[in-house]
């Protein structure tokens, strides 16, 4: 039963989507009142794990109802099914074990999977149109919601998380009512087709939003000023949901933290304000040890103020930052007012060829790259990878994953009021097609990150930008990051692992990721077709990691053990931009 349950609800929602039934069917089928047309359609798109939450409290209530039918009659809850539930419940029942005792289930036929599917959807269906003539409990799914209310150990399950029941029922319910009028009018256009032919089937078949408005109309709504309306379940759950969300929001919660002059307790954690500032001071000065690692200035150089006389200053009255410029690929350290950046273009480059130790460490010595280069050039255009130490690439590659560890905690804990995971996880360094400006920027001689929150973003439609301003320790840490050393590494990646695509976002597993595709080119792991149309049809909220990278030019890879070959023999002769313009890197998209 669980399986159908579930494929049902999987179709459900992917069939609730704008481009497949029109925004005028989703607005219709959102609607809470008779006569008052919402201001937002309803919207499918939902996290993996919520939906999987949703899809479990769905679950539970077929358990309930297949457990209480199979109950003495003198032991059941008070629902009582009426005739259609009844009938539709026990034809669910019969053909799910008629399937599977045919092994249909399992054998990949569609038709007779097809057939218990639908009447799985109409069972579902069935539970929501309901006129109470009663009280709630005489419903079904009221009955089992009740059930679903009280806790293992006997107690009522707190409001705060019963709530979000009533949510995952009305958002299924929705679907399950887009997806069967979807299926009836498939099948009444079929009947006509028949007799007059497709196209006027079309034409005189009932409209989709006819067949959804009917439903809404019926049992989707609160109950109407109608002299005949009747009450129905999802009247109960939408007001019962108002009123359980009332009173989340308006008790207090209980105590947790507790501040007596410069101690802090959460629970059983106890710190003193002097504590948690050091731990500020301590990672700060960790991360800028790091940091002169990465940039290879030397060790010992990130103490105290000696990072900022061995790295490239930062003239901060000098940074330009278009806020309204959307062109994909710029950032602050891409203005074209910009004169200062051109000192980084290959710094950590150039700090390698000025050390004979690190070349040897990262394995690129004069005369064995010079060699290599003119005894197989053919063999360098297809295995570039061999260029550099794989040795020296992996402890890079730990230096720098510790580095970001350090910066986000700063960011997160120094940059304002703390957001949540996903909202710093979603800061872009670049701007994109599709999502506009970059996320990190510079403002009156501060680095701030603008993160979206998604707090209410459901309910309103858009979400909300918040910006985080980093003190100028952090901020320093930062454009030192994105200016000198994400560069550097960004190229060593698309050399050493052969990959091909940028990654805009700040804290992307990979600063590059890619791999070989069947016609030889660099394809990111796990990306989708961008012409996809549900894709295409949804908003800039649909961002995913897959579409914030951006492929390197044909002949990048090639071109790279011949730019550090030059550097090598004469760090002095790179013109500026001609990193940039070796790696085609001004063309991101999303």
């Amino acid at each position: 039963m669980w399986t159908v349950v579930d494929s049902v609800l999987d179709q459900s929602r992917a069939i609730s989507a704008p481009n497949t039934v029109g925004h005028a069917v989703l607005f219709e089928v959102q609607r809470k009142e008779v006569h008052v047309k919402p201001p937002r359609p309803f919207d499918n798109r939902i996290e993996d794990d919520t939906w999987a939450r949703y899809k479990e409290v769905w679950r539970k209530l077929v358990c309930v109802w297949f457990r209480t039918q199979e109950m003495p009659e003198d032991e059941r809850p008070p629902y009582r099914l009426t005739k259609t539930q009844g009938e539709l419940w026990d034809a669910f029942e019969g053909v799910v074990e008629a399937a599977v005792h045919d092994g249909a289930m399992h054998d990949g036929a569609e038709a007779p999977r097809e057939e218990v599917e639908r009447v799985g959807l109409a069972m579902l269906v069935s539970m929501l149109d309901h006129r109470l003539k009663g009280g709630q409990y005489e419903n079904a799914l009221i009955s089992a919601l009740a059930v679903m209310g009280i806790r293992d150990d006997g107690g009522w399950v707190d409001i705060t998380d019963y709530t979000t029941i009533y949510s995952a029922v009305i958002k299924v319910a929705r679907m399950l009512v887009v997806y069967q009028a979807h299926l009836q009018r498939k099948d009444e256009v079929a009947a006509i087709a028949e007799k007059i032919g497709v196209d006027e089937a079309e034409e005189e078949a009932d409209s989709l939003f006819r067949h959804v408005r009917r439903k809404v109309q019926r049992f989707m709504t609160r109950t109407s000023g109608d002299a005949e309306a009747e009450p129905t379940p999802m009247d109960w759950m939408l007001d019962t949901r108002t009123y359980g969300m009332h009173i989340q929001y308006s008790t207090a919660a209980a105590g947790m933290i507790d501040w007596v002059r410069d101690q802090v307790s959460y629970r059983r954690v106890r710190f003193g304000m002097g504590q948690l500032s050091d731990m500020m001071h301590g990672a700060v000065q960790e991360a800028r040890e790091t940091l002169a690692e990465l940039t290879m200035v030397g060790e010992g150089e990130g103490e105290g103020d000696r990072l900022r006389v061995a790295l490239p200053g930062i003239p901060w009255s000098s940074i330009e930052d278009d806020h309204s410029e959307t062109q994909p690929g710029y950032s602050f350290l891409r203005d074209d007012r910009k004169t200062w950046v051109s000192k980084g273009e290959g710094w950590v480059f150039g700090r390698m060829a000025a050390s004979r130790r690190l070349a040897r460490r990262w394995g690129i010595h004069d005369g064995a790259v010079a060699d290599e280069f003119s005894a197989a050039p053919a063999q360098v255009n297809n295995g570039a990878a061999n260029i550099f130490s794989a040795t020296a690439a992996l402890e890079y590659s730990h230096v720098f994953g510790r580095f970001r560890e350090l910066l986000w905690l700063l960011m997160h804990m120094l940059g304002g009021q703390p957001g949540r995971a996903t909202e710093l996880a979603g800061i872009r360094h670049v701007n994109t097609i599709n999502g506009g400006s970059g996320t990190s920027s510079h403002t009156t001689g501060q680095c701030a990150s603008l993160q979206h929150t998604t707090r209410g973003s459901g309910a309103q439609g858009q979400a909300k930008v918040i910006h985080r301003y980093l003190p100028r320790e952090v901020g320093e840490l930062l454009v030192w990051y994105l200016w000198l050393v994400l560069p550097f590494w960004q190229e060593v990646q698309g050399t050493v692992s052969r990959s091909g695509r940028y990654s805009a976002y700040l804290w992307a597993d990979e600063v590059l990721q890619g791999e070989p595709r069947q016609d030889g080119k660099t394809g990111l792991v796990g990306s989708v077709d961008p012409g996809d149309s549900e894709t295409a049809a949804w908003t800039w909220r649909e961002e995913r990691l897959w579409t914030t990278d951006q492929e390197m030019s044909k002949g990048a890879a090639s071109r790279m053990p011949l730019f550090v070959t030059r550097l090598i023999a004469n760090p002095g002769s790179l013109p500026g931009g001609f990193i940039a313009r070796t790696l085609n890197i001004d063309k991101y998209i999303l």
